[in-house]
């Protein structure tokens, strides 16, 4: 039996979902201003199916392959294809390249020549970040389209629309709970609603217990899944700082967004204790991004077990909320007279900048001794970092 997925796949561009960010490929499609280009973004967001909307639109020929399972005699194979069609019945190719940045850089290569020429237009799909995993001199030659995850009120629309066609009896409250968990990706919703609508009388706790119960990841279980976290590496628990990260991922939290909180709990809770802790919380952020997961895995959790480890101190965060709190009372206090910038003779006559001292004029006995006054008058008391 044909997969749900599969059988109400968009065929036209009126039923497909555009986003923000790619919506200025619907333009191009209506002007028949195709040439080849890269689909960039996460899994289920329609990068096959506009690229077989395009072939359907412009009536071209479509030649599908995977980078995973191809390699140079299969493309060699497709552009004799491309050529030949083209020779005889004039009708132009569209190669879609699965998964174009599990080519290595040969494989690569050998589709410069017939991109420049024209014999073939390709369209490549990638999850990764092109400008890592794909070669200059073809990413060059290329568009780049960045495919966003659906929005849930799409989803929402679409699952809706297919439960009308296809005779899908399911209550609304199930389907809000696919939206929640399917992250984007709208053919793991439509999967997900395949499988819970061939149970009857399905209940929203039947539901959440039939499907994996570690993808319910919801906006609840995303601000408590992250105090989970932040709390456990305040308190030195390694193992438990290491579960709630790996179960947000799990659940299908963006890893950015975990790196970034990971990356603030370094000065927040850390701080001056071990300056190194950003800067390895930083490396360790680049470093995803160049890999990206699943191979990436074990550099989040590295960080992790540093940072759980490390010696705690938030005197740098008591600091920057002190200092806030205490402009928010004392609103805009004067620059003292000393520290101004006198940038003209009428503001010199105005004694701005007099009595400055310019630390480095200064003996060495004068720098022993040295105190010149940096805050306004109203709160030269305050201490901010103890």
């Amino acid at each position: 039996m044909e997969p749900l997925a599969h059988k109400v796949r968009p065929k036209n561009m009126k039923d497909f979902v555009f986003t923000s960010e790619n919506i200025v490929l619907k333009e191009y499609i209506n002007n028949n201003n195709i040439s080849s280009m890269l689909f960039w973004g996460p899994p289920g967001t329609g990068k096959t199916t506009l690229a077989k909307i395009i072939c359907n639109v412009l009536d071209l020929n479509f030649i599908e392959i995977s980078a995973v399972t191809s390699g140079v005699k299969d493309l060699r194979e497709c552009v004799e294809k491309a050529k030949n069609l083209f020779l005889f019945s004039k009708v132009r190719t569209i190669l879609f390249v699965d998964e174009i940045h599990r080519f290595n850089k040969m494989q690569q290569d050998y589709l410069l020549p017939h991109v420049e020429k024209g014999t073939l237009t390709l369209i490549g799909a990638t999850t990764e970040n092109p400008a890592f995993e794909v070669n200059n001199a073809l990413l060059s030659r290329i568009k780049v389209f960045k495919f966003d995850k659906i929005p849930q009120s799409e989803i929402k629309k679409y699952l809706l629309n297919v439960c009308q066609n296809e005779k899908i009896v399911i209550k609304e409250e199930i389907i809000d709970f696919i939206c929640n968990i399917s992250d984007g990706d709208l053919r793991k919703a439509l999967n997900s609603l395949e499988f819970l609508s061939k149970k009857e009388d399905l209940t929203l706790e039947e539901a959440k217990k039939l499907l994996n119960k570690n993808i319910f990841y919801d906006q609840e279980w995303h601000y408590n899944m992250i105090s989970a976290l932040h709390k456990s590496l305040r308190d030195s628990d390694v193992n438990a700082s290491l579960y709630w990260a790996f179960r947000m991922l799990n659940g299908g939290e963006d890893p950015k967004y975990i790196f970034r909180r990971l990356i603030r709990f370094a000065s927040e809770d850390i701080g001056d204790t071990d300056n190194k802790a950003l800067e390895f919380a930083i490396k360790c952020f680049q470093a995803h991004e160049v890999i990206g997961l699943p191979e990436s895995e074990v550099i989040l959790a590295q960080l992790i077990v540093y940072l759980a480890s490390a010696k705690k101190g938030n005197k740098v965060y008591v600091a920057v909320n002190k200092v806030k709190q205490t402009i928010k009372e004392t609103g805009n206090l004067d620059v003292p007279i000393h520290l101004k910038n006198a940038e003209t003779s009428f503001l010199k006559d105005q004694g701005w900048g007099e009595g400055y001292k310019y630390y480095h004029d200064l003996s060495a006995e004068e720098k022993e001794s040295f105190k010149q006054e940096h805050l306004p008058e109203e709160i030269r008391s305050l201490k901010f970092f103890d």
